[in-house]
């Protein structure tokens, strides 16, 4: 996990040329993930989940390995 790319909300919408609104909105209907990797509980964005979006695919969720 820690090999991906994260990107921020200001980052995500730049990438996938959309607004951090529609970013949200993807969240909240569950079309894209996000992490809170920060101590602030900011929201992350792994490129490989966004890229993913952009496809119109639903993306998994990562698998964490001990």
């Amino acid at each position: 996990m820690d090999d991906l790319h994260w990107l921020s909300l200001d980052e995500a919408a730049i990438y996938t040329r959309s607004s951090k609104r529609t970013i949200y909105r993807a969240v909240h209907r569950g079309d894209l993930l996000s992490y809170q990797r920060t101590r602030g509980g900011k929201h992350r964005f792994a490129t490989e989940d966004l890229d993913a979006w952009a496809r119109g695919e639903r993306p998994l969720p990562l698998q964490v390995v001990s």
